[in-house]
């Protein structure tokens, strides 16, 4: 990511292309229904690996952003999908994801450093009321038609 520099017949905007197929990790790794489907957080980390080439960007904060409609692939399916950077200053540019007539996402992100300090891992899971662990949640949610694979299953517990 983030994927091949596409041309583009503006200056003020940036684009990507990207193959989407099963044959990444963590498209297989992303199942509902039985069929793949593009996890949000794939766009969510495209634009930002996105902005930090195209801009040179060490962070950056995402806003007003829509998930339109999902990319579903069929089985064996490869689907390119584009994004494309709208400049609009130093520090904020505008985004879209799509493929093919279909628009997948788009939002508004600015440059931004972490604002916040760094909290201790044990005070923060005393406040918490709940817990889960991971074998439990992952059951729970494939009772649901989330089929989640390796790439997916990082938390040990919740």
């Amino acid at each position: 990511m983030p994927g091949r520099r596409a041309p583009s017949s503006t200056l003020d905007e940036t684009v990507f292309e990207v193959e989407f197929s099963a044959a990444l990790p963590f498209v297989a790794d992303h199942r509902i229904a039985g069929r793949e489907v593009i996890a949000g957080a794939v766009h969510v980390a495209w634009v930002m690996a996105a902005a930090r080439h195209a801009f040179g960007w060490k962070g950056c904060a995402l806003e007003k952003v829509e998930l339109l409609d999902a990319i579903v692939l069929a089985p064996a399916e490869k689907r390119v999908a584009t994004l494309r950077l709208l400049h609009e200053s130093a520090s904020s540019a505008r985004f879209e994801i799509a493929s093919a007539e279909t628009a997948h996402a788009r939002g508004a992100l600015v440059e931004s450093r972490p604002a916040w300090p760094a909290r201790d891992p044990a005070q923060l899971r005393a406040g918490l009321t709940e817990h889960i662990d991971g074998a439990s949640f992952y059951r729970e949610i494939g009772n649901a038609g989330y089929e989640l694979g390796a790439s997916f299953r990082w938390p040990e517990e919740i």
